[in-house]
């Protein structure tokens, strides 16, 4: 898991992100989560973390039991851009 943090904390380090209010979402939903982006971007991961948790909250894992018959998640992208 560790190595996936570091790569992680790189590939923000790679981006253009200035330090600030940074927002994480998927493509198409509204809102998000909010976190403080700061190098190396800890507060970046958990924001993305609390997305992923979303899916797997038993509202939602029901919904997607009751919609698709299992509940398997589509791979998605998830965007992190300055908060507007």
């Amino acid at each position: 898991m560790d190595d996936a943090v570091q790569v992680f904390y790189r590939a923000l380090a790679r981006t253009d992100l200035p330090p600030g209010a940074l927002t994480v979402r998927r493509p198409g939903e509204s809102g998000g989560e909010s976190a403080t982006f700061t190098p190396p971007g800890t507060a970046a991961l958990h924001a993305v973390k609390r997305l992923w948790a979303r899916d797997w909250t038993f509202e939602a894992v029901l919904d997607r039991l009751d919609g698709a018959g299992s509940i398997a998640l589509d791979a998605r992208p998830t965007l992190l851009h300055p908060a507007r």
